[in-house]
């Protein structure tokens, strides 16, 4: 199939060159052919959004998540100079 722009179109309307690879706007290879289902269509993953990258606020509320959860070495219990506790603490119990 042709566009409008005379460029090809495969079944799931992707732009291709002629050797059947996907193509963008500018002509610029984005699939080979070989990682193409029978029907044209690029793999599951990349449609599924299962490859999504992380955003730079996604890591740092992972960040706050760990800092909001992670035990400081100044909340230790500390014995009478001052000190950690060796072994067991009230927090294991």
């Amino acid at each position: 199939m042709i566009d409008n722009h005379n460029r090809l179109v495969n079944k799931k309307g992707y732009l291709i060159d002629r050797d059947h690879h996907i193509i963008d706007v500018k002509g610029n290879r984005v699939f080979d052919h070989v990682v193409l289902d029978v029907e044209g269509d690029i793999p599951e993953v990349y449609r599924a959004g299962v490859l999504k990258m992380d955003t730079a606020s996604s890591i740092s509320r992972l960040m706050d998540e760990i800092e909001k959860n992670h035990l400081s070495y100044n909340d230790l219990p500390v014995d009478e100079r001052g000190h950690p506790h060796e072994g067991e603490t009230s927090l294991d119990s």
